[in-house]
């Protein structure tokens, strides 16, 4: 228990006997002097500390690297990879932050599908397609390329319209990324987002219906 600390930790980490301090015996009789170094086994406290000081040694190094590459990962999606370019699009499509975006996808939407109309043969992808490329011709994100990675899904197809049901009950807009974006925007995510989208635009059906019944109203 007395051994210093730096001598205990070269011990256990060598795992060699521990060197104790050399002394020295002078001889009366030759009056010479002759130095000894005596050794000894290491110490059930020695070697306890093994663990310790083997974790101490390398937790240091691991957290630095650790540090490192995320430093690394997150320079390379946030600048070279343009991850913030895709939150922007996030916000501005599927949460119709875009109000350019959003009036025209919801007049394109909901003006050419007609509820008393077969949703067999409105709900065809290549009709959602084109309504979605005007839309987004008519917003600021024509140029974008973050606008590419929308798409309609179709979820269901009901027999018919009815006044309790909505062309949006039918519908999801998707945004898809690849990797290494994907490690953020997880499937989880984007469809989450998908479901605010589904929200948001069953309040701008509402909005363009009330619309449209003022205007019928108007004319009466």
């Amino acid at each position: 228990d007395q051994e210093p600390l730096l001598d205990i930790t070269g011990s256990a980490l060598r795992g060699k006997p521990n060197t104790r301090p050399s002394t020295t015996i002078t001889s009366p009789s030759t009056s010479s002097t002759i130095s000894t170094t005596t050794t000894a086994a290491p110490s059930t406290l020695e070697l306890s500390c093994v663990p310790v000081y083997f974790i101490r040694s390398i937790r240091m190094h691991l957290t630095t690297q650790s540090r490192l590459v995320n430093e690394s990962l997150l320079a390379e999606m946030l600048v070279e990879g343009r991850l913030l370019d895709h939150f922007k699009a996030l916000r501005s499509l599927l949460l119709l932050h875009d109000a350019h975006f959003a009036r025209a996808l919801t007049t394109n939407l909901f003006g050419k599908l007609e509820p008393n109309s077969c949703p067999a043969t409105l709900l065809v992808p290549s009709r959602l397609n084109n309504i979605l490329y005007k839309s987004v011709a008519e917003s600021c994100w024509s140029s974008s390329s973050q606008a590419d990675n929308l798409s309609f899904a179709i979820t269901n197809i009901p027999p018919a319209f009815s006044h309790n049901s909505s062309v949006v009950d039918c519908l999801e807009l998707r945004y898809r990324v690849t990797w290494p974006h994907n490690l953020v925007l997880d499937d989880s995510t984007l469809a989450s987002y998908s479901r605010v989208w589904s929200f948001l635009a069953s309040l701008h059906h509402v909005i363009w219906a009330s619309d449209n019944l003022f205007i019928h109203i108007s004319f009466l």
